[in-house]
């Protein structure tokens, strides 16, 4: 397969005169890849705190090796003169104009090979409780919790790892509540969701020693975290008649706003909702 790939940063390699210009990528088929081995272990436990509360506790820890990747073109480039048979003869060039010392890139050669290795470790909480409340109908509470202590990826070269854990889009904690009150033809639910914190860089960004700078010149102005963010749902359901269920819901009911992100305009929508608080009306009818 063939596709065009506009690669704006060529003029690292001295190939300032190719830097607005498309360059075919071909990508090729590897018959020496092999399957991705992964290791994973697993342990749980389950409490029966009461005869209304539950609460499970699962561990895990997978390690994945081989892991099937295409070299980046940044890697390609930055290991043009390496005589390894893993970047040999992968950039395409033309003749050398006059007064140059290497032709224009005419075209860069990847493909998919087995590079890589992923560790990851961490706990899953899951509370379940269900109460009787008589005349008032019935309570029920599930909550779920995600704790990340582990999650490093080796680099493609395979040297050494990287922790991803707490910086950029992978916080250590997150967890959702589910509150419900069911009375009579009426549902009606408190959600609560909660991310932890992370850094707005990359581990290993060596830009991000200016994130406490907050000169225009500075990638970071001076935010170096996005904050932690607990939002809330509340939504009411109506079920009194046959086949149709009328619902009601107001989403982040406290109108809470995104967390700054100097890498990301107007927000980040990995983790964040640019609406704020909003309201929505349904009606689902079950054709039988």
């Amino acid at each position: 397969m063939c596709v065009f790939y506009r690669y704006l940063s060529l003029a690292h390699n001295g190939d300032e005169n190719q830097c607005q210009q498309n360059i075919g990528l071909l990508i090729q088929a590897n018959p020496d890849v092999k399957p991705e081995t992964a290791k994973v272990y697993n342990s749980g436990i389950v409490f029966d705190l009461s005869k209304e509360v539950s609460l499970t506790m699962d561990y895990y820890r997978i390690d994945r090796k081989n892991e099937i990747n295409i070299l980046s073109l940044a890697q390609i480039l930055d290991n043009e003169k390496n005589p390894s048979p893993l970047y040999r003869g992968r950039i395409q060039r033309g003749p050398a104009a006059p007064g140059q010392p290497v032709g224009n890139i005419q075209s860069i050669r990847t493909g998919f090979i087995n590079i890589g290795r992923t560790v990851t470790s961490g706990v899953d909480l899951d509370l379940n409780a269900r109460f009787s409340l008589g005349e008032y109908g019935k309570l029920s509470t599930n909550a779920l919790v995600s704790y990340t202590s582990v999650y490093k990826n080796s680099p493609e070269d395979g040297s050494g790892y990287v922790s991803y854990v707490d910086y950029r889009d992978y916080p250590r904690v997150r967890g959702t509540i589910r509150t419900t009150w069911e009375r009579g033809n009426w549902v009606s639910t408190l959600t609560t969701r909660y991310f932890s914190g992370f850094h707005t860089y990359s581990n290993g960004d060596t830009s991000a020693t200016t994130c406490n700078n907050k000169a225009a010149n500075s990638i970071y102005i001076g935010y170096c975290r996005v904050t932690e963010q607990v939002t809330f749902d509340l939504g009411t359901e109506y079920r009194g008649i046959k086949d149709l269920v009328l619902s009601a819901t107001v989403q982040n009911i406290a109108n809470l706003r995104p967390s700054a992100d100097p890498l990301v305009r107007p927000a980040n929508t990995d983790w964040f909702s640019q609406t704020g608080a909003y309201f929505t009306l349904a009606a689902r009818y079950t054709f039988r």
